[in-house]
């Protein structure tokens, strides 16, 4: 995936600059201020000079408990919980963050989906059952 005429926020500087970037895979291959060559097999992104930041991290998230009221937590199907977390998932994606670290919820299948598909979600870190 290509992504051109984007302003850049690198996460160090304290300006934008404006350039190119290029994702292989699930990592990023290039970032150029000058244009990067597009292959046939490409899919390209034009930014339309809108900003790029680097992926945001949250790290006391309850994917679960937030997807779930505690009435469904007592009387819903396992699918329907799982279900409704994953929508969750989704909307935190959407959000900017692409890594959550999950406290005390059953999401280790849930991660193990979005590791199948990472467009469903942000890459979760489980730490599964409450300690409390």
């Amino acid at each position: 995936m290509l992504i051109k005429n984007v302003r850049i926020f690198d996460g160090i500087s304290d300006h934008y600059f404006t350039g190119d970037v290029l994702i292989e895979g699930t990592k990023v291959a290039a970032v150029e201020t000058s244009p990067i060559a597009e292959d046939p097999n490409t899919v390209v992104i034009d930014g339309v000079d809108r900003v790029l930041v680097p992926g945001m991290s949250d790290a006391h998230v309850h994917l679960f408990g937030l997807a779930n009221t505690l009435f469904d937590m007592m009387l819903a199907s396992q699918s329907h919980l799982i279900a409704s977390t994953l929508a969750r998932a989704k909307e935190t994606l959407l959000r900017g963050l692409t890594a959550v670290r999950d406290m005390a919820g059953d999401t280790a299948g849930v991660k193990n989906v979005i590791d199948g598909d990472p467009v469903l979600g942000p890459r979760i870190y489980p730490s599964q059952a409450a300690i409390s």
